[in-house]
């Protein structure tokens, strides 16, 4: 029965229908709440709702019930790269590629780069951001002591 739902709310994905195919992976949820496929694809269609917080939720609940399965990793990834959290994101898509480095070529190709790169400028506007305020810091003392 689970089974069954699980295929129908593919089926209702494939063809956009992210709510209706949220409500019949509830229900399977519900028949067995250890199978992590059905998490993870509920976190998958949160992400197309623009329900971020609930799909990284969703794909936490993934990889706790199976924590060797790689694509629990890449869209717990990809939920937390869509609610900002980049340095998690890029932890969840390097466990993936640990995992299953064969299988994860899209992860290795472009979610990570793509993460790392963003990492990467933020690093440097922080960077200058701080050599800014530390300027403005020193003139402002300057300006106090004429």
């Amino acid at each position: 029965l689970s089974l069954r739902r699980q295929d129908e709310a593919c089926v209702l994905a494939e063809a956009r229908r992210y709510r209706e195919a949220l409500s019949k992976l509830q229900e399977g949820i519900e028949l067995t709440p250890d199978r992590a496929v059905l998490h993870e694809l509920q976190a998958q269609c949160y992400l197309e709702v623009d329900e971020v917080f609930e799909a990284v939720k969703a794909a936490e609940r993934a990889v706790e019930h199976d924590t060797a399965w790689a694509p629990g990793h890449c869209t717990l990834g990809r939920a937390q790269f869509n609610m900002g959290e980049i340095e998690l994101a890029v932890s969840s898509f390097k466990q993936a590629l640990e995992l299953d480095p064969e299988g994860m070529k899209e992860v290795e190709e472009d979610d990570l780069p793509w993460a790392l790169e963003l990492l990467e400028k933020k690093k440097r506007l922080l960077d200058e951001e701080r050599a800014a305020s530390h300027c403005a810091a020193g003139a402002g003392s300057e300006a106090s002591s004429t």
